[in-house]
């Protein structure tokens, strides 16, 4: 039975290490996948940028990129949320935090970050386990819509006439996260060169009118 003042072993560095060497990975992997594409990623890609070779890549990681390219989506995707689960648990007006909504949902410029979201989607359709991570993104979007056009609708922030139309908050929410994407995409695939706020005002002005009120200004 270890005593109180036990020393720590050897081992907790080690393993301190290795999870660190992971991450690096991680990071290696989704910077790739943005700069270069899927179809451009591979293990010896992700072991250039990270500095290292291509065994100590596959040290880390057995199941090679797949695994890495997995692990960096899922983490991509956690940093997305948290970011609109903020605004969510923040100060402000419903309408106010719905605005805040759509200025990360359709950003100015769509980072690396991002862009390797939105890159991994030709390949849903042969890989179960990425598919089922952006459904669950999706979800978890269209739940945080949902619950602020809820708690505006209690709060008589939003027009239920208006709201009723359009099809109640979860049609909304589905709606307003399905134009987000399209928003994102367009300048991804070169449809579209203008900046930024044009996109965010085709998202709010259809908020606006499934929801019967003026968004606030930033």
């Amino acid at each position: 039975m270890p005593t109180k003042n036990a020393k720590p072993t050897a081992a907790t560095p080690r393993r301190q290490r290795s999870g660190d060497k992971r991450e690096a990975l991680v990071s290696a992997a989704r910077e790739v996948v943005a700069r270069d594409g899927i179809a451009g990623a591979s293990v010896r890609a992700v072991a250039a940028q990270a500095e290292v070779s291509v065994g100590t890549v596959l040290y880390h990681f057995e199941g090679g990129l797949e695994e890495l390219q997995q692990l960096a989506l899922e983490r991509v995707m956690e940093q997305l949320y948290a970011g609109r689960l903020k605004v969510l648990a923040g100060p402000g007006t419903v309408l106010a935090k719905l605005r805040a909504m759509v200025e990360l949902g359709v950003p100015d410029v769509i980072d690396e970050d991002l862009a390797s979201v939105y890159y991994t989607l030709p390949q849903l359709r042969d890989h179960p386990v990425r598919a089922a991570a952006h459904r669950e993104l999706v979800e978890r979007q269209v739940s945080l819509y949902r619950s602020l056009i809820e708690i505006g609708a209690e709060a008589g922030e939003v027009d239920p006439g208006a709201l009723e139309a359009a099809g109640g908050p979860e049609d909304v929410a589905r709606t307003v996260v399905a134009l987000e994407d399209a928003n994102d995409l367009y300048p991804l695939l070169g449809l579209e060169a203008g900046g930024g706020e044009a996109r965010r005002r085709r998202v709010r002005r259809y908020l606006e009118l499934a929801l019967g009120v003026a968004l606030p200004a930033s």
